[in-house]
């Protein structure tokens, strides 16, 4: 969502719009920050609706639904997720010029999201390398809170007393991630993404 709607930014640049910004008495960080705030708005209502259509399509199919701290949870990850990923597509986009260039790059990342969050493969089926590489990439890290929070009471359901087979389906399925054989604990990664 944020790097779509970043392509105002590409968009205004291309057709000299922002020079216009540039002459007004506007200091460019807030021309920055206008740009990152849309973004940043953009990404929460989108994300909003998803969460509120994915919690009432969890307790249609299932009859199950989070418990009120998790929904929490889930929210606050996600205004995470909004500030670092409209941060790093924002970075990203000063390096594009034109609309062709943006929409070629939405298109990669819309395609490639998926490998990089363990959305279509799952990171166990990669070997330990892929596995490292992947779990330096911030969209792992997102993926995995977000499968913390939703799987939580899951796994001890599906699993019960079977603690070591529920440690290796998380490990598998990108729910818990290791780094160089070390565990990645949540707030690690919150940092990480922080960072």
């Amino acid at each position: 969502v944020p790097l779509g709607f970043l392509g105002n930014m590409v968009r205004d640049s291309e057709t000299k719009a922002l020079h216009d910004f540039y002459v007004a008495p506007l200091p460019r960080t807030k021309l920055i920050l206008s740009y990152l705030t849309a973004a940043f708005i953009a990404t929460m209502i989108l994300s909003t609706f998803n969460m509120v259509f994915g919690l009432l399509t969890l307790y249609l199919i299932s009859g199950e639904m989070l418990p009120i701290m998790s929904i929490i949870k889930v929210y606050l990850v996600i205004i995470l997720f909004a500030v670092t990923f409209s941060s790093l597509f924002y970075l990203v986009i000063t390096f594009i010029k034109t609309s062709n260039a943006h929409g070629t790059l939405s298109t990669l990342a819309g395609t490639l999201i998926g490998f990089l969050a363990g959305l279509y493969v799952p990171i166990g089926s990669f070997s330990s390398t892929i596995r490292d590489i992947l779990t330096l990439l911030p969209t792992m890290h997102a993926a995995s809170l977000m499968r913390r929070i939703y799987m939580d009471d899951a796994l001890t359901k599906a699993f019960g007393s079977f603690d070591d087979e529920a440690s290796v389906y998380a490990r598998f399925f990108g729910v818990d991630l290791e780094l160089f054989n070390q565990n990645l604990n949540s707030l690690t990664l919150i940092i990480l993404l922080i960072v």
